[in-house]
């Protein structure tokens, strides 16, 4: 039942990707079982973005988010088995634009896989991944 004071509810849903919106914001969610998300849909608050990632050779891996929504965002990159230098990006967004940021990674070891995870502004539960091998 939603409170309609607080504009807060709960819903228990199965595992799926999920796109939530009110008006122009939307964030996409991936939902899996026993998880519990906060979803903030305020037009300053909400963020969406994506993390994808590139491996070459030698060792050098681009990491690229990309992220819609509105107002000033810090994204913190935490990675396994890569050397990242500035792991915290702020960025502006503008409604109804897209913009990325990059990084690029080193692997520390090349026979052991890396792990990549972003989040906006210090909330975890926001988090996205992206992993790897050394490309042969």
């Amino acid at each position: 039942m939603p409170d309609f004071v607080t504009g807060r509810f709960r819903a228990w849903l199965p595992q799926g990707r999920y796109t939530v919106s009110q008006g122009v914001v939307h964030l996409t969610l991936r939902l899996i079982p026993g998880a519990m998300r906060r979803v903030d849909l305020r037009p300053a608050q909400a963020v969406d973005f994506s993390l994808s990632s590139e491996a070459r050779g030698g060792g050098v891996v681009t990491l690229r988010l990309t992220a819609e929504g509105a107002g000033r965002h810090a994204f913190i990159l935490r990675a396994f088995n890569l050397d990242v230098r500035d792991p915290e990006k702020a960025i502006v967004l503008e409604p109804g634009k897209t913009t990325s940021v990059v990084w690029q990674a080193t692997l520390k070891s090349l026979d052991v896989p890396w792990v990549a995870v972003a989040f906006p502004d210090g909330d975890l539960s926001q988090r996205q991944e992206t992993t790897g091998l050394q490309p042969k």
